[in-house]
């Protein structure tokens, strides 16, 4: 519980946030980190029967407390999913809180696009706007970085594809979508902001496996 004397603060400070929705997760630039690089694996605190069922699963927070990892079992094939998460300018059409995402550059399979959204905290809610660039690996791999923001000041990460079948867990035909990065965002403690961002991943991940399934 925030205490009666901090919760003005709180609030104030809150409002200078941005909690980033999916596609912030959509960005690279440069290198990636090496675990951005391996290939997608199910993460041995994941519970199966959670994933047959197409629940989303969240990494508890953890150390370090800026790194933030989910999966989700989509039934559907690659090739559907890769083009739900690439579909930048339709993005506002099934990722909650997204006011509007466009293409700025693309070269080869570089792409810059800038994304704004509004996140709802309390009784506010916060706008925000940033510029982020993509490395596409098709079917496989969206690398992502944070070009610049207004509230976040770290972002990098990617969302991978693996088979189910590859898994070991019983089940084939499925897409096991993976996301794992590292963000940080100004004036606001760290621990309240991994926790709100920890729940939007969850309704992002949840998102992306209904836009896919519509599109069978």
């Amino acid at each position: 519980m925030i205490s009666a004397k901090v919760w003005p603060w709180a609030i104030f400070q809150m409002r200078k946030m941005w909690i980033p929705v999916l596609l912030i997760a959509l960005s690279w630039m440069g290198d990636p980190p090496g675990w951005a690089n391996a290939p997608a694996d199910l993460d041995p605190t994941v519970d199966p029967v959670a994933l047959r069922n197409g629940d989303p699963w969240v990494q508890p927070q953890q150390e370090p407390i800026n790194h933030f990892a989910g999966q989700i079992l989509i039934p559907a094939p690659a090739s559907v999913v890769w083009e739900v998460l690439t579909d930048y300018d339709h993005l506002t059409d099934f990722m909650p809180g997204l006011l509007s995402s466009r293409v700025l550059e693309r070269q080869g399979s570089q792409i810059q696009m800038e994304v704004s959204n509004v996140t709802q905290v309390f009784l506010a809610q916060i706008p925000s706007t940033a510029q982020i660039q993509m490395t596409e690996q098709p079917e496989s791999r969206l690398g992502f970085e944070l070009v610049e923001g207004d509230r976040l000041t770290e972002l990098e990460g990617g969302w991978h594809l693996a088979a189910s079948g590859d898994l070991g867990i019983g089940i084939s035909n499925q897409v096991l979508l993976s996301y794992e990065a590292i963000a940080a965002v100004e004036s606001v403690p760290m621990a309240m902001f991994a926790r709100l961002f920890r729940a939007q991943l969850e309704r992002d991940l949840a998102a992306i496996r209904a836009e896919s399934l519509r599109r069978l």
